[in-house]
């Protein structure tokens, strides 16, 4: 049986170098209570299967939500981890291919949130990206 996205994601994030320097955790949404900041978690929203043919393809473009909780209402530190992040899309394939040129994963956008109802607040960057994913993985 294949390995699901989240789960292959999560762990090739642990052992990524940019995020573990920064002391990153991860799971699959929602957030963990008592988990420690910086922390990201992740979110399938959509998977849209690709066909050909007569067949659908193992492949597809997965669109894949990252939470990313910083430490505190100085953006410093989840904008830092927001760049670990982007690094680690486009340095790792889940698609099964090697050798690309470029990344097949599409990052689509980062938006600045916060939790006013921590004190202090919560910062926050929520971001969309397109990750080539291989099902039979």
């Amino acid at each position: 049986m294949a390995t699901p996205l989240i789960v292959r994601m999560i762990a090739a994030a642990k052992t990524f170098p940019a995020l573990t320097a920064l002391g990153v955790g991860f799971s699959s949404f929602p957030f963990p209570q008592g988990a420690v900041f910086p922390w990201i978690t992740l979110q399938i929203i959509s998977d849209v299967p690709v066909y050909v043919v007569n067949t659908r393809l193992a492949t597809s473009w997965t669109r894949v939500q990252a939470l990313i909780f910083g430490t505190g209402v100085d953006p410093t530190n989840a904008q830092a981890v927001l760049a670990a992040w982007q690094a680690f899309l486009d340095a790792t394939a889940f698609d099964g291919i090697t050798g690309n040129s470029i990344s097949p994963n599409i990052s689509k956008g980062a938006q600045e949130l916060g939790i006013v109802q921590t004190q202090p607040m919560t910062y926050q960057i929520r971001m969309d990206c397109l990750v080539r994913n291989n099902e039979y993985l």
